[in-house]
């Protein structure tokens, strides 16, 4: 379950989860669900998906804030966590903990990200500086 940023386009968290979980044989494209990525886009999404019959019992959800949306929607639908249902998000907001049950999130280490980033775009500069 996920967000998008662009209509039509697909997040790069939803592309790699879908190519892998094909790879496997246990993704297809009725499994997933794309919205926004706030809390009210997550419940609305997880209302509708719990509606069906054949509901997944495992969810992957590209964000902390869709995550705790689709959270209230399983609780409203009298679901458990992990009992009835598995979820896991992306992020690690401070917020993840003070849910319940706590989300069990993955952290993106952002500041590692755009210090490899920057390293990158410098020894890229002085590459093509040593080259002319």
């Amino acid at each position: 379950m996920g967000g998008q940023d662009e209509p039509g386009k697909a997040d790069i968290r939803e592309v790699a989860f879908v190519e892998y979980g094909r790879l496997k044989g246990v993704v297809s494209e009725e499994d997933i669900w794309r919205g926004g990525f706030s809390s009210s886009s997550g419940y609305e999404l997880a209302k509708t998906m719990l509606a069906k019959a054949d509901f997944p019992t495992a969810l992957f959800v590209a964000s902390d804030s869709i995550a705790i949306g689709v959270l209230r929607a399983i609780h409203e639908r009298g679901l458990s966590i992990p009992e009835d249902i598995s979820l896991i998000s992306v992020n690690d907001i401070p917020t993840a903990r003070f849910t319940f049950p706590p989300l069990s999130t993955v952290r993106i280490h952002s500041e590692m990200m755009g210090s490899q980033g920057v390293n990158l775009l410098v020894e890229k500069a002085a590459m093509a500086a040593r080259c002319r």
